[in-house]
């Protein structure tokens, strides 16, 4: 499981279920979530550098990487780094435009 792999974050089941071994068993009901600064730094960011993704997932971890950067340096409490942090989630995910204009 990923958690035992990278040793830090939790896996949450969704609301409707019962349990988190029930929700071990189907990949689609679970969330793995990590919350500490630190492992994100130390061993998410870590990981996704040393193991891109090869697919379109690797710009949106291009911008969460910056996204997630910008906040211990205390940018989103400058206007001007709440707009950059806002510019960057807008473009994420469903926002993305991937006409390549």
């Amino acid at each position: 499981m990923i958690k035992e792999y990278l040793g830090c974050g939790v896996l949450v089941p969704r609301l409707e279920e019962d349990s988190l071994e029930e929700a071990k068993t189907v990949s689609s009901i679970s969330h793995y979530r990590v919350y500490r600064e630190s492992d994100l730094f130390n061993t998410i960011i870590t990981f996704f550098d040393e193991n891109p993704l090869l697919t379109t997932k690797a710009q949106e971890f291009a911008d969460w990487k910056t996204f997630i950067t910008l906040k211990p340096e205390r940018h989103h409490i400058t206007e001007l780094g709440n707009n950059q942090m806002f510019s960057i989630k807008s473009g994420m995910n469903r926002g993305r435009d991937n006409s390549g204009n």
